[in-house]
């Protein structure tokens, strides 16, 4: 893995440049907040403005500042990740009390003590 000071320089493009979705864009003017900006993969362009020629290449919004922060995500999108992330902290946080119970030889009492703690923690 690069450290972040190496990282190579955003070519303009989003990470997945064949899908036409909105996209947080940056600057780093003082006080800017990320703005949504609409990709255009059939033009290879990004959506700057209201009118259909409002467009900027890829190289323009990179000479104009602009840095890349990802998609935006749609609702269902957004339920899924949080979904998956309380998934992955509860999954942790069993091994984490079979480690500490298989430690302490308590294996059997805390067994049943975490499928307690899975059935208060349905999602």
């Amino acid at each position: 893995m690069m450290p972040a000071d190496t990282a190579p320089a955003w070519d303009g493009r989003p990470d997945k440049p064949k899908r036409p979705i909105y996209h947080w864009l940056t600057t780093d003017e003082f006080a800017a907040e990320p703005i949504p900006v609409r990709w255009q993969p059939g033009l290879n362009s990004w959506r700057i403005g209201p009118a259909q020629d409002d467009n900027a290449t890829p190289e323009q919004i990179v000479a104009a500042g602009y840095d890349y922060l990802g998609p935006c995500l749609m609702p269902h999108e957004v339920q899924h990740h949080t979904r998956a992330a309380t998934a992955a902290a509860w999954l942790a946080a069993r091994e984490a009390c079979f480690r500490e119970a298989h430690a302490r030889a308590d294996f059997y009492v805390t067994q049943g003590a975490a499928s307690k703690v899975a059935a208060a923690m349905r999602v």
